[in-house]
């Protein structure tokens, strides 16, 4: 009895195991799992595949942003709602530029003012008193000239009879009747002859200047509700009522235009030199292998350019350049939506004929 546990504990750890390994051999399925979606196949018996992704047909989402800073005061659109051209699609605070739009159209109807005067001269109360003035000065300078003669005429009879000291007082007093008379016509004639002309062109550029001044604050107030620059799609909203928009910081609005959209493709550079005239494609989306799309070749961008749009497989490099090759998508057998991938293949010669080709020695015909 005192030898049982010695041979129990062994057997049940060879049981324990014996199940154990019993229970991994039926567990095992011997037919492999078949993966939900199966992977897109190349239609061609050669070709060059890319990864695509669907841009508007302006090759570029457009992102608005406000043309200076300011709180927003309404958003006029949500995402994926259609807008015709300048259909307003947010509104900044206007009130500060209404304030100064004020003040600059005071200043306008100051400078307005001041250039109608001047065209407006010489106002007709002002010329009566200069005619009397000059009539007075007449009378005044005759009347000294008339006793000039008349004391030159007694002394000419009689020497004695008026005092040299008089006479050459009252002939000062006639000369200088005569200078005030020709100050009082150059007067006359200066109201009369109206504003100087460098005095109108000086109030005509100041009109201008208040006139350009009052426009600028006009434009800053239509471009204080920022409108579609076409017809399009709104693809995403980033502002909010209450915010306050930064200047020249784009997003707050993302837009793309209608039409057929495009599907621009990276082709990594080991494989560019295989992309030649305008090749035919099909393109299939992610998860859907089996609907293709025909696409309409559209140019090739010739700039190679650092590989940015990653798809996650292993062998992709960050440092890798791309040929990027633009399609359009003549039929959509399911929706389509900007910024979606898809798989590209491209018809292409054979890379092993190429390769071969180049590797054949010359025959020296050439020498």
């Amino acid at each position: 009895m005192a030898r049982s546990p010695r041979i129990v504990f062994p057997a049940l750890a060879l049981a324990g195991a014996a199940f154990a390994f019993y229970t991994v051999l039926t567990a095992q399925d011997p037919t492999p799992a078949r993966p939900a979606v199966s992977p897109p196949s190349n239609p061609y018996a050669t070709a060059v595949s890319g990864s695509g992704i669907v841009v508007p047909p302006s090759e570029r989402n457009v992102e608005l942003g406000a043309p200076f800073a300011g709180v927003v005061t309404s958003v006029f659109v949500k995402a994926g709602d259609p807008v015709e051209a300048d259909a307003p699609l947010f509104q900044l605070d206007e009130r500060p530029l209404q304030a100064e739009l004020r003040t600059r159209e005071a200043a306008l109807a100051a400078a307005l003012a001041r250039r109608e005067r001047l065209r407006a001269l010489p106002r007709p109360e002002e010329v009566p008193p200069l005619v009397a003035r000059v009539s007075e000065l007449e009378m005044t300078l005759a009347d000294w000239q008339s006793q000039v003669r008349r004391m030159e005429t007694a002394l000419e009879k009689n020497p004695g009879s008026v005092a040299g000291d008089d006479l050459e007082r009252r002939r000062w007093q006639a000369k200088a009747a005569g200078q005030a008379l020709e100050r009082a016509r150059a007067e006359l004639h200066l109201t009369r002859a109206g504003a100087w002309a460098p005095d109108l062109a000086q109030a005509e550029a100041e009109v201008l200047q208040a006139e350009a001044a009052a426009q600028v604050v006009r434009t800053d107030l239509e471009r204080a509700r920022v409108r579609a620059p076409g017809p399009g799609v709104v693809l995403e909203v980033n502002v909010r009522v209450g915010e306050y928009a930064q200047a020249g910081g784009g997003g707050l609005v993302v837009f793309g235009d209608r039409g057929a959209p495009l599907v621009r493709v990276d082709v990594d550079e080991e494989s560019a030199p295989l992309v030649q005239g305008r090749p035919k494609a099909l393109g299939t989306l992610r998860g859907f292998p089996h609907h293709r799309f025909p696409l309409e070749f559209v140019r090739i961008e010739p700039y190679m350019k650092p590989k940015r749009s990653l798809t996650g497989d292993n062998r992709e490099r960050v440092d890798t350049r791309v040929l990027q090759v633009l399609f359009r998508i003549a039929e959509q057998p399911l929706p389509v939506y900007v910024g979606q991938q898809m798989d590209v293949y491209m018809e292409g010669p054979d890379r092993t004929a190429i390769v071969e080709a180049g590797s054949r020695p010359s025959t020296g015909e050439g020498r």
